[in-house]
């Protein structure tokens, strides 16, 4: 990665990227947007939309540890309907309406990218935007009213900020990972296995850093702060507590988002329809081709 220091300018990070990342936005908006009506919606998106639909029109939503993931998309589908001038009835609510607000998480990825510009590169920012934008996996899943893009975006953020963070030691951007977390916390349970990889691969980093390679500057910013780091875990529970308990309506939200895990360990221990071999996901990445159907590939 290029160091360009971690006192960085407003100016350095957003600037002059802003522009072209924003017109790549739009371009996504506009190629994503298109038919997404045509395509049945998938039991899971039609359970999303009952959920949300109770939370429309009635006011309100409580969590349930044995399925169905954390309550982000709800309200994130909630803000958004609220500000866009949504029909007052929910069985007036279109396929389209509800995965627009996926659209929106996915498009907001490039968004996010000036955040660690200066860190990639500007070539490298620009890649990456481009490959954002025309990702199989990325579109699909950003026209898929499903918790997964949310959590693809909320796992950018607290990544990105905590960084900015990590150069700078500035509270704000401790604050805003820890609001980050939070968002990853409240829309899917397997938000803990990135936050172990995130950390076992700033643990390689620093041990790479420090012992293996005698090329690599070392950090000029200040010690962490011990503050800094309760504050943004108080952030991350301050946000997990006000989704799970669906803004203090439901008291025990809260701990069910702890109790969850007790069904979801027998699932990972075989009780699920979701196993498969080591390589089934590379397979879908990589090369897969049904009859009739288009080749979805990564490469």
């Amino acid at each position: 990665m290029e160091n360009s220091g971690w006192k960085s300018s407003a100016s350095e990070i957003f600037y002059p990227l802003s522009a072209i990342l924003v017109l790549l936005a739009g371009l996504a908006l506009a190629l994503w947007s298109l038919a997404l009506d045509q395509r049945p919606m998938h039991n899971d998106e039609a359970v999303n939309g009952i959920k949300f639909g109770q939370l429309w029109d009635h006011g309100g939503y409580k969590y349930d540890p044995n399925e169905h993931h954390g309550p982000s998309i709800y309200y994130a589908t909630l803000a958004v309907s609220r500000l866009t001038g949504a029909p007052q009835d929910f069985d007036q609510f279109s396929d389209r309406r509800l995965r627009f607000i996926t659209v929106l998480f996915g498009i907001g990825l490039i968004l996010l990218l000036p955040l660690v510009a200066d860190g990639l590169g500007r070539k490298a920012t620009l890649w990456a935007a481009l490959f954002t934008v025309t990702s199989p996996a990325v579109v699909f899943y950003s026209r898929y009213y499903i918790h997964e893009i949310l959590l693809v975006f909320f796992t950018f953020l607290a990544l990105a900020a905590g960084w900015r963070y990590w150069r700078s030691r500035r509270i704000g951007w401790a604050l805003l990972a820890g609001a980050g977390v939070g968002l990853m916390h409240a829309t899917k349970e397997t938000f803990l296995i990135t936050l172990l990889v995130a950390a076992l691969a700033l643990g390689v980093n620093q041990f790479w850093n420090r012992w293996l390679d005698a090329t690599a500057p070392l950090s000029k910013a200040p010690r962490l702060k011990l503050a800094h780091l309760v504050a943004a875990f108080a952030v991350w529970l301050g946000v997990a507590v006000l989704l799970f308990s669906s803004f203090f309506t439901n008291s025990a939200g809260p701990l069910d988002s702890a109790r969850t895990y007790l069904p979801w360990v027998h699932r990972v221990g075989g009780d699920s329809p979701h196993i498969h071999p080591w390589s089934f996901y590379l397979h879908r990445l990589l090369f897969f081709h049904i009859a009739k159907g288009p080749v979805w590939s990564e490469a």
